[in-house]
């Protein structure tokens, strides 16, 4: 499996380039390699800010402290930060531009 790329650290967070295919936190089984687990082993408690799905690769960040797990968390919470996603796609979509809407976990946006 692909190891994380770690994008930026300092003493309060860590940024991480997540692979595809990686967990961001463990399953309810452990058994499975996941981002935190190796982060943990790497740097001790870490905490968890927010989560990317299993398939999906971008950028992931984790607390280092519990006051920046607090601010980092209400920050996503109260959709104070600002996420871009972008889509690849195999063949040539039929319009050049336009809007697809597709439901989260089963909520229309």
């Amino acid at each position: 499996m692909y190891k994380p790329e770690i994008i930026f650290e300092n003493a309060a967070f860590i940024a991480i380039n997540k692979p595809a295919g990686m967990l961001s936190i463990p399953d309810r089984k452990g058994e499975e390699p996941s981002l935190k687990s190796w982060l943990r082993e790497k740097y001790g408690n870490i905490f968890t800010v927010h989560r990317l799905d299993r398939e999906t690769s971008g950028v992931i960040v984790f607390a280092r402290d519990e006051a920046t797990h607090k601010f980092l968390s209400e920050a996503f919470e109260h959709r104070d930060v600002e996420k871009l996603y972008q889509g690849l796609v195999r063949g040539q979509p039929r319009r050049r531009q336009g809007h697809h809407r597709f439901p989260h976990h089963g909520t229309p946006y």
